[in-house]
């Protein structure tokens, strides 16, 4: 009777270890569901709080703002001088016509605006090859001066001419003999152009070899596809009329030798002149042959850098090299 009685006692103690086990299981889900359930208020409210101080501190801002509207954008670029026109407008939000006068800051200087059909407007020169900001905007209340801190930058150069990068791959060889090394180019060319307005076409491209700074080599490119980002095919530049933010790609195939002396350099590079007489280079490769004939590469930007840009007489303009993003 007693091991009756205790092994009763066993069994409902295991079927009572049990259902706790279970209870305790559903606990724990649902300690876990109401952490997460915590942790999701929490980051509603985090985010809530961070969209609630970024409204006051826009609504701060533009209640501490001097100017309802503004803008600018390069209109015209001056291929004689080098120049583009920046075209800026301010809507002051507070302001008298007849006594106003308003002036806007580029480059650290001071510029006068008129003010026209409600906006006070200034066309201003600036260079083409050159960054440009524009960081204030003084309004002037017979003497009494206020300012208001903008931060707009320019950049004529990519606002306006054609951006090309072009790289080549496939193989080049080089055969040594009696202190010369001939290299050998069996390459396909990519070029991708991009046109952010309409004002400047591509009309020729040509490749072009120079050793140790004398022309060897120059020869039309022969396309073997170019192909616009309207998703058509498209004639070499005479017959292209390129639309603002147009894209267009060219593929061409390159097979040549060239005898290099030992200590000597050979460049190749792509270049292009557009329709406003402007020159734009784009180096494929830049070898040194050492003296044990071992090519040494100068072309220290690779493929696909941005154009070299020279005047139609070879003066350059702009020169990567010299440019902060490349250095």
């Amino acid at each position: 009777m007693k091991n009756k009685l205790l092994y009763i006692t066993n069994i409902l103690t295991c079927i009572l270890l049990i259902v706790c086990f279970f209870i305790i299981g559903g606990l724990q889900r649902e300690i876990e569901k109401t952490n997460n359930n915590l942790s999701n208020y929490y980051n509603i409210i985090q985010s809530n709080i961070s969209n609630i101080g970024s409204s006051v501190r826009y609504e701060l801002e533009q209640a501490g703002n001097l100017v309802t509207e503004g803008g600018y954008d390069i209109s015209s670029i001056d291929t004689e001088n080098f120049t583009a026109t920046l075209s800026c407008f301010i809507i002051p939000k507070e302001y008298n016509p007849d006594i106003t006068k308003v002036s806007v800051i580029c480059n650290d200087d001071e510029y006068p605006m008129s003010l026209e059909n409600g906006k006070y407007i200034a066309d201003i020169e600036v260079p083409v090859f050159c960054n440009s900001r524009v960081t204030a905007v003084h309004m002037n209340d017979n003497g009494t001066i206020r300012t208001q801190q903008l931060n707009w930058y320019a950049d004529p150069k990519d606002d306006m001419l054609p951006q090309i990068s072009a790289h080549a791959g496939g193989t080049v060889s080089s055969l040594r003999d009696n202190g010369v090394a001939t290299r050998k180019y069996s390459q396909d060319i990519n070029v991708d152009i991009f046109y952010p307005a309409e004002d400047f076409t591509l009309k020729s491209a040509q490749l072009v070899a120079k050793i140790d700074g004398k022309e060897v080599y120059r020869k039309d490119v022969e396309w073997t596809g170019v192909h616009s980002s309207r998703g058509e095919p498209v004639e070499p530049y005479d017959n292209y009329a390129p639309l603002a933010d147009d894209w267009v790609m060219g593929f061409a195939e390159f097979e040549e030798n060239f005898d290099v002396p030992y200590n000597s350099n050979i460049c190749i590079y792509l270049e292009f002149k557009d329709n406003m007489g402007l020159i734009y280079r784009n180096v494929l490769d830049d070898v040194t042959i050492a003296d044990n004939g071992e090519p040494v590469d100068n072309n220290i930007y690779g493929g696909g850098a941005q154009s070299d840009i020279y005047t139609s007489d070879g003066k350059p303009l702009y020169l990567k090299m010299n440019d902060e993003e490349y250095n």
